[in-house]
């Protein structure tokens, strides 16, 4: 799902890693015998997961909106038809 090719469900993949890693942090604290570490820490990650998701669901929100498309090979045709530049009358 990360390697995909539309931008929200490679969103979503990156929130199951994320979850796995948050998971593997709890079991971490646990094997440490301090759940407290790992709970902590997991909350905290857990905070900047839900943050980077939230901003990162705004922007594509946004890029939906200006494109209609959340494909990225319809986002780089778009982005090489913007460096091309406006075409001139008479070729100048």
């Amino acid at each position: 799902l990360v390697a995909h090719k539309n931008l929200f469900k490679a969103l979503i993949g990156l929130n199951v890693l994320s979850k796995a890693v948050t998971f593997s942090i709890a079991i971490a604290g646990y094997y440490r015998n301090d759940a407290a570490f790992g709970q902590g820490f997991m909350i905290a990650v857990m905070l900047v997961e839900v943050v980077v998701t939230a901003v990162t669901l705004s922007i594509l929100v946004n890029v939906y909106r200006h494109t209609g498309s959340l494909d990225v090979q319809d986002l780089e045709l778009q982005d090489q038809r913007m460096d091309d530049g406006p075409v001139k009358a008479g070729g100048k």
